[in-house]
């Protein structure tokens, strides 16, 4: 895939979240985490990125998939077709993440993900995301996700901040305090 920058998926990203009714974003958020994960799939990408398959072809698999998605609105099939003439359809791997990140500013809800060693329970995600929607002041939708790596603890990324509450990110600071005073 090619590599397109943060700006380019924005770019794009902010155009469709544009012409999307309030009503729409969900369902299309949907879809293009669907493109997405299709994007991952050897088959699916060699078919989307490969210049000798006619665009016809191309534009009838991303109807496909539309419909299947339950998304296949005109909005999204001008979409598609845009990306297709464009010869961008590569953008989908990762599209998905900058329209969701735009769409949840647009709601006024704070996206915050969750790395913990562990397994956490659904009472402890809803009172992490009470602490959360109390600082932010704003509601907090929180993906949960496991990194056995930070031994205990856990780290919540939310906006641009990180809270490392990991067993390894406070060993990693008592490292650098005690290599600090060592000069």
């Amino acid at each position: 895939m090619k590599g397109y920058s943060p700006s380019v998926l924005r770019t794009y990203s902010r155009a469709l979240l544009e012409s999307l009714g309030d009503d729409e974003v969900e369902v299309t958020l949907k879809s293009l985490r669907l493109f997405g994960v299709l994007m991952h799939t050897p088959e699916f990408k060699e078919v989307i990125n490969n210049p000798v398959v006619p665009l016809k072809m191309k534009s009838e698999i991303l109807s496909m998939v539309l419909e299947m998605s339950g998304s296949k609105t005109d909005k999204m099939l001008n979409f598609m077709g845009i990306l297709l003439e464009k010869g961008r359809l590569s953008i989908l791997e990762g599209l998905w993440r900058s329209f969701e990140s735009l769409a949840y500013n647009r709601a006024k809800i704070s996206k915050a993900v969750m790395v913990s060693a562990y397994e956490v329970d659904d009472q402890t995600i809803e009172e992490i995301k009470d602490v959360l929607k109390k600082l932010l002041s704003r509601p907090v939708e929180l993906e949960s996700t496991i990194d056995n790596s930070l031994l205990a603890g856990a780290r919540i990324y939310v906006e641009d901040k990180i809270l490392d509450l990991s067993a390894k990110g406070q060993l990693e600071k008592i490292s650098k305090l005690l290599i600090s005073e060592e000069r």
